[in-house]
């Protein structure tokens, strides 16, 4: 609580933060805290491999592991081996490009932690996910206890795409969508499923299904 009294207020001033800022690492890409085992593990969100950067191809089966509580994904077991010999090295990249993916659809520009608008963001990606916040401090606030904040912004990407998500079926099944559709929200925008069984089959191939749903933005806009 002091912390964030201390953010807030601007005690630290643009020097401390950027002092912190920079002990902890520039952008903030780090590993994750350790998963509890009772917890899923959020799927992979990228289309590339970790590793090469290749595009998987439609009908590819990509080689799936968890690392450090987090599940990445591989054109081939050699690629495996290679991120796993310089763990910290590959997550940086993949979070740099899970930035880039997300960053376009993040739903607010309010800090989750401090609820003032952001003005400049502090990328943080935690399970595969982004989150903007105002300083380096809310970041530690965050990992201290990511459950409330995570709940916002689910909260924040239903509310800004509820009303213009483009399809009236569910990705998975493609049976129609009622009262009892599940919202799931993936890589920061929002899924429609018609159950909780569509869910983890969206979760085997979660790229595939987004490139679904793109298609029907691109649709409904044309």
């Amino acid at each position: 609580m002091n912390i964030m009294r201390k953010c807030k207020s601007g005690f630290l001033g643009l020097a401390g933060v950027a002092a912190v800022a920079l002990i902890l690492g520039g952008a903030l890409f780090a590993k994750d805290d350790a998963v509890a085992k009772d917890k899923a593990v959020v799927p992979y969100p990228l289309d590339t491999c970790a590793v090469s950067g290749e595009k998987f191809a439609a009908d590819a089966k990509p080689v799936v592991e968890t690392v450090e509580g987090r599940e990445v994904r591989f054109c081939c077991g050699g690629c495996s081996g290679k991120f796993k010999a310089d763990t910290k090295g590959y997550f940086k990249k993949v979070d740099a490009a899970i930035v880039k993916q997300q960053v376009a659809y993040y739903p607010t520009d309010v800090c989750l932690i401090m609820g003032e608008k952001i003005m400049e963001p502090v990328n943080y990606v935690y399970q595969n996910r982004l989150f903007q916040f105002c300083c380096p401090m809310c970041v530690r606030g965050f990992k201290k206890s990511p459950e409330k904040t995570i709940k916002r912004l689910d909260e924040a990407v239903v509310k800004k795409e509820a009303k213009s998500y483009p399809l009236k079926t569910c990705l998975v099944s493609g049976e129609k969508l009622n009262d009892s559709a599940v919202n799931y929200v993936f890589a920061n925008q929002l899924v429609k499923l018609c159950c909780g069984g569509c869910k983890t089959a969206f979760n085997k191939e979660p790229t595939k299904y987004m490139a679904k749903k793109q298609q029907a933005v691109v649709k409904s806009k044309g």
